[in-house]
């Protein structure tokens, strides 16, 4: 997108930096000179694809450096930052063993040039001092906190006595050691690296190179009740630092990817040239659905369709909707969540998570008969996690992408007159996280397998949301009259600008509003008029004046469910949901189904 806006300069360090979502997002608003002087992530496989993505990593670069170290130093440099340290496992990499391959798209030499053009920093926990920058972006991993992972949440424990401790209420210098038996044995939950990043702020408050700016994501669930605490302790602590910080939760649903993924971000501001200005973007809709991000279906292979013998084991949840989507796959565990859900392709998807590599989102064809959305869910589980009961349209939102998974858990698709269900392919996660084609190709070229292709994108972030917040940070600092996309599209001023990176050539013309004044806010879908030959939007369930019709849409959604009948027997069901949003996309990609029509 060309910019005729004055360009800044802006140096960055990507704490956590997973494929680089921050750095596209900062590069897709074309407002800033962005150079990123060093990333820090553990991922050996992340690194590879943010190589790939951001630093032009490819099998010939590879093959024809000139300036590798021998194998023994590569194995000593890798093995000190830690990468490719196995969490689960709580054991190092053996790059020893790696470097005996001699294919170097394949060996040692692949990750050490990859961890060396990123400028990559390693374990954060072993950063002793920043760089100078201008922002720093943290998003530590929410595997501690989210409903997904074990919300273990940002406790310390002693490894001598075994003592838990919560790090936000000790200072710097003495967090490090057990209040109870004085050992500096500790070990942080991976969320709690919070705390590193207070470490090296403090650390260059010392040096005074504080970055101008400060970006994190993280889990909403960090704003929950149960950890709302020690966020507001952080946020006491980003003051007494001299930043003044603006937070608030944002769907990604509201930033123009159709995706139900509700994310806590904070945005910092050192108040020595705070303007004050700073607003967070107001939810819109541009109109993409799901279905305008899905791979035709002569792009998905055999391999994404569920086997004959897995589709006969479906059952139908309730004989009403026996035309509708009827039931899901058997998930290989039992649990609460978003395992069984499939999703309509006229609704929003769940949000990804990092384990849908276990088993990909998975998505429903179905007919052309219009289809009723509802819900399926029985007032027990309806009390469970929300993720846990949707089905979700081609034409909607998508779940979020998460990452914990199991047997079938992808978003599924159910194809005309046949119930074919079939996962989210790696590449569709990827668009559902805002990243282009291009730049899950590079991946694929240089060895991202689907299992890390799910991986990656579930632990990614949003790259709409961070560049509608850039946007309104650079309004607020350096241009009031900048136009925000956001803005844009409300007031509808060219509202399908910026939005290339999002659907390519997928995205709807807007042609017209009947505008506010007829129905105020209240259905923002009743006040836009598209092209024919663009993208109608989904009716809505509940008509209001001219805003649309009933909740009856072509292509439905579900969720793969583990559920008693009324024989006490376990037996798997579909639930739908009553909207037309889909759950967070994870890693547990039977988590998340989506239902496509067919070509």
């Amino acid at each position: 997108m060309e910019s005729n806006n004055k360009r800044f300069s802006l140096k960055v360090i990507e704490l956590c930096s997973g494929i680089g979502a921050q750095i596209k997002g900062i590069n897709n608003t074309n407002l800033f000179d962005a150079e990123v002087v060093a990333t820090a992530d553990l991922d050996k496989e992340v690194i590879v694809s943010y190589a790939a993505i951001h630093c032009g990593l490819t099998n010939e670069m590879i093959n024809e450096y000139g300036n590798y170290p021998s194998k023994d130093e590569m194995v000593n440099e890798l093995s000190k930052k830690r990468l490719g340290f196995d969490f689960k496992k709580d054991e190092p990499y053996d790059w020893e063993k790696l470097s005996k391959k001699k294919d170097k798209t394949k060996g040692i030499e692949k990750y050490w040039l990859a961890d060396h053009i990123s400028h990559n920093l390693g374990d954060i926990m072993q950063i002793k001092e920043l760089s100078d920058c201008d922002m720093l972006t943290y998003s530590t991993p929410c595997t501690d906190l989210s409903i997904a992972g074990k919300q273990e949440g940002l406790k310390w424990t002693c490894q001598d006595c075994g003592m838990e401790y919560d790090p936000s209420k000790l200072n710097v210098d003495t967090r490090y050691k057990c209040p109870c038996c004085g050992s500096n044995n500790i070990k942080s939950t991976r969320s709690g690296l919070l705390y590193e990043v207070e470490r090296l702020l403090v650390k260059a408050n010392e040096n005074n190179n504080l970055p101008k700016y400060l970006l994190m994501e993280n889990v909403d669930a960090l704003v929950s009740k149960k950890y709302i605490d020690s966020f507001n302790d952080w946020i006491d602590r980003l003051d007494n630092l001299g930043y003044n910080s603006y937070f608030q939760t944002i769907n990604a649903k509201n930033t123009g990817i159709p995706q139900n993924r509700n994310r806590i971000f904070c945005v910092s501001i050192l108040k020595e040239i705070d303007t004050e200005q700073f607003k967070f973007p107001q939810p819109f809709d541009n109109g993409i659905r799901l279905k305008d991000l899905l791979e035709t279906d002569d792009e998905v292979l055999d391999k994404y369709f569920l086997s004959d013998e897995v589709q006969r084991r479906l059952q139908i949840t309730d004989p009403k909707f026996e035309k509708n989507i009827v039931d899901t796959t058997k998930p290989e565990f039992r649990t609460i969540g978003q395992r069984d859900l499939v999703y309509q392709k006229d609704s929003i998807m769940d949000a990804l998570l990092a384990t849908d590599y276990k088993q990909p989102k998975q998505i429903l064809d179905t007919t052309n008969e219009p289809i009723h959305i509802a819900d399926l869910c029985s007032e027990k589980f309806q009390r469970m996690h929300e993720q846990s009961r949707g089905i979700y349209s081609e034409d909607g939102i998508a779940p979020a992408m998460h990452t914990c998974g199991g047997g079938n858990t992808e978003p599924k698709v159910e194809r005309d007159n046949l119930r074919i269900v079939r996962k989210l392919t790696p590449k569709e996660a990827h668009r559902l996280m805002g990243f282009d084609d291009e730049d899950f190709e590079r991946c694929k070229a240089v060895g991202m397998s689907d299992t890390q292709g799910y991986k990656q994108s579930g632990n990614s972030i949003v790259t709409t949301a961070i560049s509608l917040l850039i946007e309104h940070l650079y309004k607020a600092q350096y241009d009031d009259t900048y136009i925000c996309i956001d803005e844009k599209m409300i007031n509808f001023i060219n509202p399908t600008s910026g939005l290339d990176s999002v659907c390519g050539n997928h995205k709807p013309i807007l042609v017209g509003g009947i505008g506010e004044i007829n129905f105020g806010k209240q259905f923002r879908q009743g006040n836009r008029v598209y092209d024919a030959d663009a993208i109608a939007m989904a009716l809505l369930s509940q008509p209001v004046g001219n805003a649309g019709g009933f909740s009856y849409l072509y292509a439905v959604g579900a969720a793969m469910r583990g559920r008693y009948n009324s024989e006490g027997k376990t037996e798997q069901q579909i639930e739908v949901r009553n909207d037309e949003l889909s759950n967070a996309i994870t890693t547990v990609q039977k988590d998340s189904l989506v239902v496509v029509k067919k070509s």
